[in-house]
């Protein structure tokens, strides 16, 4: 189905939501072939090794390639932006990152963030939008300042 298709391949596009539908952070490739292992495919292992191969390559070439990554009104918590972090590494394109309105989003995703930033993730970065309060942009504080500290590190501002 091409629909299907292309929220995987314009995966760092915002989609039309409704308020609190949480769209999911694009998954590692190990994660993805984790979740692989637990189907069954009609011809095995191989092609769960075809299907892993063939998201590796999509989401290289989607997000890896992608400048802007906007997840705003997302739904999105701790753990979605800890998958986020997970491949943050791979944005090598990346130049902004949004995720306003995303209010669920506490210390523990603020600090995975940190961690992905402070590891060299998302090496072009030079934009994050962290949090929304009302018409301006803040930095979250729940993290004791933790991805405020990596973002000044790096020189990444709003």
């Amino acid at each position: 189905d091409d629909q299907m298709w292309a929220r995987f391949v314009r995966a760092s596009e915002a989609k039309a939501q409704g308020s609190g539908a949480v769209r999911p952070p694009p998954l590692h490739p190990e994660a993805l072939a984790a979740k692989l292992a637990r189907k069954v495919f009609t011809n095995g292992k191989s092609d769960l090794e075809m299907v892993a191969g063939i998201y590796a390559r999509t989401l290289d070439g989607a997000f890896g390639g992608a400048e802007q990554l906007k997840f705003m009104n997302c739904g999105w918590g701790d753990e979605e932006v800890k998958a986020l972090a997970k491949v943050l590494p791979l944005a090598r394109s990346v130049t902004l990152l949004n995720l306003i309105e995303n209010p669920k989003i506490g210390a523990d995703g603020w600090r995975a963030l940190a961690e992905a930033i402070e590891a060299g993730g998302a090496p072009q970065l030079r934009e994050i939008f962290p949090c929304d309060s009302g018409i301006k942009t803040v930095w979250p504080t729940s993290d004791g300042g933790a991805l405020k500290r990596a973002c000044e590190a790096r020189g990444i501002g709003l």
